[in-house]
């Protein structure tokens, strides 16, 4: 899908369009709205993952993630993601 508001899609995964994100090809983005980043936990809270994935680091709701320590794998869905900087 292409709209007029981006000419040249060549380092975008994405773009806004109002209120609605747009997805395009080469996005880390899965069908079921989540998305895997690899990282580290280097902190935590009763109620927040602190994140690193090498480039970023974040808080991230517990409620919102799933940590899967065995992959170094944080699982969210992709509007967190896209919020926190980390696609």
């Amino acid at each position: 899908m292409k709209s007029d508001l981006v000419s040249d899609e060549t380092d975008l995964d994405y773009f806004s369009d109002s209120d609605n994100l747009i997805w395009l090809p080469g996005s880390p983005v899965m069908k079921s709205g989540l998305v895997d980043i690899e990282g580290e936990v280097v902190g935590q809270t009763d109620l927040a993952y602190r994140f690193d994935n090498g480039d970023d680091l974040v808080w991230l709701p517990k409620s919102e993630c799933e940590w899967d320590a065995s992959t170094q794998t944080m699982t969210m869905p992709e509007w967190l993601a896209f919020d926190k900087g980390l696609i």
